[in-house]
């Protein structure tokens, strides 16, 4: 059975990704230990299925997603869970200036999240990514040569500058609706 939730006036039909994912965050964010770690093994669960889909190798174990961060409560709405991204040379190649999501757990995400009548995936959706300690970066998130979906902006340059991200490093991303103004968003953690 869909379960939907009410926002700005109109029904949005939630699957069980979407579900896990709001409920991942609001355990984390009320302090109930015993349903995050149970929200988390499940996310984690699905995040294996969908590394083995996308690559056909055998899933290695993941390191659970960090915690959300404290300033997201008056931000987030409808949240997606997280995404792990391993970040590439091509991912922080300063004439790029764009960060390149696994392409099946956005969409997946995108069936639970659906697009506005306003945002045009293709075309690319102006959004805010926030950074760790809530600093914001505008950005523009869209489906590239009908293959990838990436955020984009000379803005990602300087979000690898100001928090040291290279090559080495792991992200998590989240896709999210702004609370205020239903707009999509990123929160992107470590």
């Amino acid at each position: 059975m869909a379960k939907s939730i009410r926002v700005a006036g109109e029904d949005i039909e939630l699957d069980e990704f979407m579900i896990e994912g709001s409920l991942n965050l609001m355990a984390l964010l009320s302090g109930n230990n015993t349903l995050f770690e149970a929200t988390m093994r499940k996310s984690e669960y699905y995040r294996r299925m969908i590394a083995q889909v996308e690559t056909n190798l055998r899933p290695e174990p993941a390191e659970p997603a960090p915690e959300a961060p404290a300033w997201t409560r008056e931000l987030i709405g409808i949240c997606s869970i997280p995404i792990q991204k391993k970040i590439t040379s091509s991912d922080v190649k300063q004439g790029l200036c764009r960060l390149l999501l696994p392409k099946e757990p956005v969409k997946k995400i995108l069936q639970s999240m659906p697009l506005n009548p306003n945002e045009n995936i293709t075309k690319g959706i102006n959004v805010v990514v926030y950074g760790p300690d809530g600093r914001e970066y505008a950005m523009i998130f869209r489906l590239w040569t009908d293959k990838f979906y990436v955020l984009k902006s000379k803005n990602w340059n300087a979000f690898c500058l100001y928090y040291g991200i290279g090559t080495s490093s792991t992200l998590t991303v989240r896709m999210f609706r702004h609370r205020q103004t239903n707009d999509l968003c990123f929160a992107i953690t470590w």
